[in-house]
């Protein structure tokens, strides 16, 4: 942003600024002592120069703070990614487990199945002569 050097070269710009827009009107309204047209040209040459020199510090100003504005909020969108990033790798692994614990329910229904259906399928006579 501003450093002391901008800060004096703003004020030095404004000050000739000012100096040749206060020159130049009182000329140009004194009606006994016109001005020369050289002259004019002089103060209207000056006075454009200043003005496209404070528009070009004032707007190199403006354009840094844009710039960095703009890299703040790539840094925060970067590191909401990161984030984000973090979050899913996280919910990744947990999906993972969810999965595996799901492929050891179903073999423990499958093998608790094949127990039941062992079990209905057995004739009551056989289980009888087992259980003595």
């Amino acid at each position: 942003m501003a450093t002391r050097g901008h800060g004096d070269l703003l004020f030095c710009i404004l000050f000739m600024y000012g100096f040749s827009h206060q020159i130049s009107s009182r000329a140009l309204q004194r009606e006994q002592k016109p001005i020369s047209t050289a002259w004019r040209l002089v103060f209207i040459m000056l006075h454009s120069w200043l003005r496209s020199l404070y528009a070009n510090t004032y707007g190199s100003q403006q354009l840094e703070s844009i710039a960095d504005s703009a890299t703040g909020h790539v840094d925060h969108a970067t590191e909401e990614m990161k984030a984000d990033k973090a979050k899913m790798a996280a919910l990744s692994d947990a999906l993972k487990a969810v999965a595996i614990e799901m492929e050891e329910l179903e073999s423990s229904v499958k093998n608790n199945t094949q127990a039941m259906h062992h079990i209905v399928n057995t004739p009551l006579s056989t289980i009888c002569a087992r259980l003595q």
